[in-house]
């Protein structure tokens, strides 16, 4: 049976942050899995960041096949990647204290850069897809305004790809939508309606694609 790989964030398991524990089950992955007849390789991790899903993508490309497919949602994009994964996860986020709560906030002032990390989503996804033998469909975790404050042109070259899964009316992705809806546990995860939205989206674009 070929396979189904996602790759994401928490935002890629079922679950809640203080009451259920993340789990494939239930996920949009799984729905979306169950709809196209693949077997399903979640790659998703609670607290990932966009070049952990990166490294996690290209570790799996030499070992896809033809039918195979992959979809990405990438993460916040202010999340930084921590070489050593510490108690409080792979990624570095502008609210926590982390082990030294100085180095991260000096961090966060003298060297992260919003244009930086948006170009390494936009870099990392032309790569992937310049590699993959299989499809690669993908989605975003944040607003496209905030892109088009940081970069415009980017944003532009987002929703002219067919691979990209986005609503063209509301100008919103599927993890967006499901925020601002009651589809979201309070920690703004998605309850299991949410994760069958966001499925229903990426499958409904890989339909008009032609891949089904």
């Amino acid at each position: 049976m070929s396979i189904l790989h996602v790759f994401a964030c928490s935002y890629g398991k079922f679950g809640n942050i203080d009451e259920i524990e993340w789990r494939d089950q239930g996920s949009f992955g799984y729905i979306l899995a169950r709809k196209l007849k693949k077997h399903l390789h979640n790659h998703s991790l609670p607290g990932n960041n966009n070049f952990g899903i990166f490294k996690r993508v290209i570790n799996v490309l030499p070992s896809l096949s033809l039918n195979d497919m992959l979809i990405i949602n990438w993460s916040h994009i202010d999340r930084v990647h921590l070489r050593d994964s510490t108690k409080f996860g792979p990624s570095m986020v502008p609210t926590m204290s982390w082990p030294n709560k100085k180095a991260c906030e000096d961090y966060y002032r003298y060297c992260y850069d919003d244009f930086q990390s948006l170009s390494n989503l936009i870099t990392f996804t032309h790569y992937i897809k310049s590699q993959s033998i299989c499809p690669v469909i993908y989605s975003v975790s944040e607003p496209l305004e905030l892109y088009q404050k940081i970069h415009l042109p980017y944003v532009d070259q987002l929703i002219q790809d067919s691979h990209f899964v986005y609503d063209k009316d509301k100008f919103e992705t599927p993890l967006v939508t499901i925020r601002h809806s009651p589809l979201k546990f309070p920690c703004y995860h998605a309850t299991q309606e949410g994760h069958q939205y966001i499925a229903e989206q990426f499958y409904s674009k890989i339909q008009s694609i032609g891949y089904i």
